[in-house]
């Protein structure tokens, strides 16, 4: 009841600070790469308009109203908190302040049916964006199938009008089959042939002669125009989705694609979200801990597969959230790892069908191991990490994965 209240509140709140300043609003959504989308768009944005982007990931029913009064965090259970935050919500409205964002990119979540309905009712966007959806995304659970999923996540494009934009990741056929129903103008980006904007000489850099990795180096095309990326603290395919992403929003809001050519060179991946850290005896580790989805696991295995090092090893916790598609998801990454992984390590009831899999595929006994809780498991590869390693540490948030890096840091 108190939590009912509690959003009515704040919802009028964000609603009249809308109506007030109408800043431009970016709203994304997806099961892959919300957060680092965001984040790059905002990163990107700011250097042409006073801008704001959520933080971390507010993107729920308390959380998107939070962009809009300016907060970084809610009241976190404390009602005095939360009162404070709505004062400062009321202040905006009694007493405009001129620096108000002109652009607001906020997170737009889809953990049940009516969720981005809701959201966009207190914020219609100008420019939405669908990352990636796939085939497994998380919160499956608490759907009657992925294709109502599908449908909730396309709900942003709802309120879309034919001088709006809509943004589409041409690579994945869920997120693209909504084309024919927008009524906006539509911008898409991928790596496959026929994307607006696509991305494509993808490649690894290295620092050194011991193959450290050193970001990543892509080219951008849009029309007759193309721009080269270099991002040096990133690593893989996501982020070369997320840069053409702020490019595209870049697009929409009449900026040429050539200004982002040295933009994005700081641009760095929030901790838990293929971060890469260097150990000091020639290791590294790619802490992807945040969260884990199919994909998303999906697409850390592929940047731990291309990347040229001496040894790879993958410690995956289990992925939550997947109703009856569970096994068969983790059974599926199973499967990739016997072809890109010297070592694997399972964390959880759920992950063993994982390990299952691998050593079904032929993975070798000796290098397989499975943990109940992440604590045995840092214990471990901190014990058996040699020079040369590459890493990937990931799985959902409940399996708090990130204790794995921190005992292989403690290794130092």
């Amino acid at each position: 009841m108190k939590k009912n209240i509690l959003k009515s509140i704040l919802r009028i709140i964000a609603k009249k600070i809308n109506n007030i300043y109408s800043p431009k609003i970016i709203a994304i959504t997806g099961s892959v790469g919300k957060t680092s989308a965001k984040n790059a768009v905002s990163f990107y944005l700011q250097n042409f308009f006073t801008t704001r982007g959520s933080a971390g990931n507010l993107n729920n029913e308390l959380g998107l109203p939070l962009v809009f009064i300016g907060r970084s965090e809610g009241g976190q259970g404390s009602i005095f908190s939360w009162i404070k935050i709505i004062i400062s919500g009321i202040k905006l409205i009694i007493k405009k302040n001129k620096n108000y964002p002109e652009i607001i990119v906020a997170e737009m979540g889809a953990d049940k049916l009516g969720d981005i309905s809701y959201l966009t009712e207190i914020a219609k966007p100008d420019i939405s964006v669908i990352t990636f959806i796939g085939d497994a995304p998380s919160h499956l659970e608490n759907y009657k199938n992925i294709d109502e999923l599908v449908e909730e996540k396309h709900k942003i494009t709802a309120f879309s009008e034919v001088n709006d934009f809509t943004i589409l990741n041409f690579d994945d056929p869920r997120v693209i089959k909504v084309k024919s129903r927008i009524k906006s103008k539509i911008i898409t980006f991928g790596f496959n042939e026929g994307a607006d904007i696509r991305i494509f000489d993808f490649k690894y850099q290295n620092k050194n002669m011991f193959s450290m990795p050193y970001g990543i180096l892509f080219t951008l095309r849009y029309k007759d125009s193309s721009t080269i990326i270099h991002l040096p603290y990133c690593l893989g395919k996501p982020f070369a989705y997320s840069v053409a992403v702020s490019v595209a929003c870049g697009i929409a809001l009449g900026i040429d694609i050539e200004k982002a050519k040295d933009i994005f060179r700081e641009l760095r991946p929030e901790p838990g979200r293929l971060n890469l850290i260097e150990g000091k005896d020639n290791y590294f580790i790619i802490d992807d801990t945040y969260n884990a989805s199919p994909a998303s696991v999906q697409a850390a295995l592929e940047v731990l597969s291309e990347i040229n090092v001496d040894r790879r090893v993958a410690v995956l916790g289990d992925m939550k959230e997947l109703g009856d598609n569970s096994v068969d998801s983790h059974r599926s990454i199973g499967q990739m790892v016997a072809n890109n992984c010297d070592i694997l390590i399972t964390v959880g009831d759920q992950a063993s069908y994982i390990k299952e899999e691998a050593l079904k595929l032929g993975m070798s006994l000796e290098n397989v191991y499975h943990y109940s809780n992440s604590w045995d498991a840092g214990k471990k590869i901190k014990d058996m990490i040699i020079p040369g390693d590459m890493v990937l540490v990931k799985g959902s948030r409940s399996m708090k994965m990130e204790n794995v890096v921190d005992m292989i840091k403690k290794k130092e």
